[in-house]
């Protein structure tokens, strides 16, 4: 009996091996996942934009998992206090106005949170030109080229006294953006085109010219004035 049931298991054994190792191609569980190439980076901050690969924006397509560098460029008065991507601390990766990160393999957010370390420029004007105005001047330029309005407009002046521009859709979404010499102000947009904005400023001499023609026009007031009194009174001894 004993070797009948040795018998009977090594027959069981055989056919089991044969129709594990038996399998065709079609009975196999193939496993495949698209792995993204490239992920998206938000950006949140204050008092500052942010550049990739020398063009502003608020988002950015980077390769998945290979390092990059950002530039930060800051309004003036102001420095990075912390980097945070997704909450971690990343501060230690930025030096002298870039950021260097390793790459990141998710769709995440940097957030720059700045602290103001020196004197501001005045918001209602800067070397005689109001950048409000300016900002709303590049509003305008951009409008009248591509016919589509901007919901709103974010500006700062750097450091060197450049003012930049930042067009914003209604979700928040960058248009463009005009990187403007305010004295002048003439600059380029993202695209790199050369940008005149109409002259919204008055200079120091635009002043005094006005003030010497407001003068001009009050002693021509005065004289014309002195003049139609002295001919009504000679008007009136005449009659």
């Amino acid at each position: 009996m004993k070797g009948i049931a040795a018998v009977v298991c090594m027959l069981y054994l055989l056919l089991y091996s044969m129709s594990c190792f038996g399998a065709t191609d079609e009975d196999a569980v193939s496993l495949t996942a698209d792995v993204p190439t490239a992920h998206t980076l938000t950006i949140d901050t204050e008092h500052a934009v942010v550049a990739y690969d020398a063009y502003i924006d608020r988002e950015f397509v980077v390769p998945r998992l290979d390092a990059f560098t950002l530039d930060i460029i800051l309004e003036c008065g102001y420095d990075v206090k912390q980097v945070l991507v997704n909450g971690a601390d990343v501060t230690a990766q930025y030096a002298d106005g870039r950021l260097t990160l390793s790459g990141i393999y998710e769709t995440e957010t940097l957030q720059i949170l700045t602290e103001q370390t020196g004197a501001m420029i005045p918001v209602d004007t800067y070397k005689n030109v109001q950048p409000l105005t300016i900002a709303m001047w590049a509003k305008h330029d951009y409008e009248s080229k591509t016919g589509v309005t901007p919901k709103d407009t974010d500006w700062l002046i750097t450091e060197d006294g450049t003012l930049i521009s930042t067009l914003l859709d209604e979700n928040g979404k960058v248009l463009d953006v005009y990187i403007v010499e305010p004295v002048t102000a003439t600059g380029t947009n993202r695209a790199g085109e050369i940008c005149t904005l109409p002259q919204t400023g008055v200079t120091s001499m635009q002043n005094w010219l006005l003030l010497l023609a407001g003068i001009c026009s009050s002693v021509c007031g005065l004289v014309l004035l002195k003049k139609s009194r002295i001919f009504d009174k000679q008007k009136t001894i005449s009659s």
